[in-house]
């Protein structure tokens, strides 16, 4: 982007001097040849290079990674990332992810799961949730999507903003995500994922994710969850979650 923007620059500099140059050999009105001149240098300066300059947010998938237990007797989780880049070049202000909405492979939306805030890496319930700046010239920040975790009846935690002393819905026992946590049972999901900026277009993700069950004893094993990432809205996904990530 930066490499283009010179491009242009160079230009727009250069149809500029060739205005100016073919006006004084055919002797036209110096006057009507400066508006003319800064005409085009206003119109620029302040519609086309700001465009070119703008943050552009990239949503791509990081690896899964196994984090070990600090606990004795714990055992370890495995977490769900999406790795957020600006490869515009300007900062991207007060960025915030946010989980759209979550639907199981047969196309059942999940209606606990209104839209929620994403905590970002390294921020938790003791840190609290704060929207970041991303700068420009491809500076990436983590976006937490998933946690998994052996042990309870919906090992799979979304790493979603829930202040307390608030709760999700509750859910019947017999529901992908049970009871009031922010969890899902294990199974195949879909996950529209979206990350805003204050002067930026939202980035949008879908995420396939297929967590059987099985758990390794040890983060040497292989992660316990399949995650596909698709850029757009997936063609094969159900019905209803094509009409709900529109």
């Amino acid at each position: 982007m930066a490499k283009l923007l010179r491009l242009v620059d160079l230009l727009v500099a250069l149809i500029i001097l060739l205005t100016g140059g073919a006006a004084v050999l055919s002797r036209q009105n110096p006057i009507a040849l400066t508006s003319l001149l800064l005409s085009i240098t206003v119109a620029y300066l302040a519609t086309l290079r700001p465009f070119l300059r703008r943050p552009i947010l990239k949503l791509t998938l990081d690896e899964i990674r196994c984090s070990q237990p600090t606990v004795i007797g714990d055992s370890p989780s495995w977490f769900v990332r999406v790795r957020v880049e600006n490869v515009g070049l300007r900062l991207a202000r007060e960025c915030t992810g946010r989980l759209l909405s979550i639907c199981t492979r047969d196309g059942a939306l999940l209606p606990k799961f209104d839209p929620l805030t994403l905590y970002w890496a390294r921020q938790d319930h003791h840190t609290g949730h704060a929207p970041l700046h991303i700068q420009g010239h491809g500076d990436v920040d983590y976006l937490d999507i998933l946690q998994v975790k052996p042990g309870p009846a919906a090992p799979i935690r979304v790493r979603a903003v829930i202040p307390e002393p608030m709760t999700l819905s509750r859910a019947p026992d017999d529901s992908p995500s049970p009871g009031t946590e922010a969890a899902l049972t294990p199974g195949a999901y879909w996950l529209h994922i979206g990350v805003f900026a204050e002067n930026a277009d939202p980035g949008l993700a879908w995420l396939e994710v297929t967590c059987e069950g099985t758990f390794p004893a040890n983060c040497e094993g292989a992660s316990p969850c399949l995650v596909r990432f698709k850029g757009r809205p997936p063609i094969r996904a159900p019905r209803q979650y094509r009409i709900t990530a529109a």
